[in-house]
């Protein structure tokens, strides 16, 4: 269970570095990153992540998918990136409160309000 948890935030670490990467680039090009959106999110589903597999040479770097579209090894990801001149960005927070496990997920990230 601890390497589990150490192997997701690992995966965690490098999305964050690569979507910092490609924003920094679309920068120099006078473009903006928008936020990442992942197979299974809202708006993209995860029927979909055979067709963006394909888009690149996923069975050359040994990433394959289940039956059911799950990543294999399990510590994969895939996401979708748009460049252009002005790209949405939302907070972690807001995905979680679009997220169809809003309620019952342990990894939701909360917003909260000091008051004084």
């Amino acid at each position: 269970m601890l390497l589990d948890g150490i192997g997701s935030a690992a995966v965690d670490a490098l999305v964050e570095r690569a979507c910092q990467f490609i924003a920094d680039i679309a920068s120099t090009r006078a473009l903006q990153a928008s936020s990442p959106i992942y197979p299974g999110m809202p708006g993209l589903p995860l029927s979909e992540q055979r067709r963006l597999l394909k888009l690149v040479p996923a069975q050359e770097i040994g990433v394959s998918l289940t039956r059911s579209g799950m990543m294999v090894p399990l510590k994969s990801i895939s996401m979708v990136i748009g460049l252009g001149a002005q790209m949405p960005f939302w907070s972690k927070a807001a995905v979680c409160t679009q997220c169809h496990l809003n309620e019952t997920c342990p990894y939701k990230v909360v917003t909260q309000e000091i008051t004084c």
